[in-house]
């Protein structure tokens, strides 16, 4: 995905949810991927009036969900169990 994908995303999704939910001062958090972060991104946000979280590199102790996929991947994978993905 590049960029400007992202930002039509936004425009797609982001932006119609924070009109639909009535919360103009709603705050959108997202992680550093190259992507979210570029100047191009920043702008289109400044541009369009989404209000972002800066958020610091490298510290997903901040995201609890980041956590989830740790403990959720031990108990799939349990025991030595394997999955692949079958196609149909």
């Amino acid at each position: 995905m590049k960029a400007t994908d992202y930002q039509e995303m936004l425009g797609t999704h982001l932006l119609p949810f924070s009109v639909r939910i009535g919360d103009s001062s709603c705050i959108f958090q997202q992680d550093n991927a190259p992507i979210h972060v570029s100047k191009s991104s920043w702008e289109w946000c400044l541009d369009n009036g989404a209000h972002v979280m800066e958020w610091p590199a490298l510290s997903p102790d901040f995201n609890p969900h980041e956590n989830v996929w740790g403990i959720l991947s031990r108990a799939v994978y349990a025991s030595g169990r394997h999955f692949s993905l079958s196609q149909n």
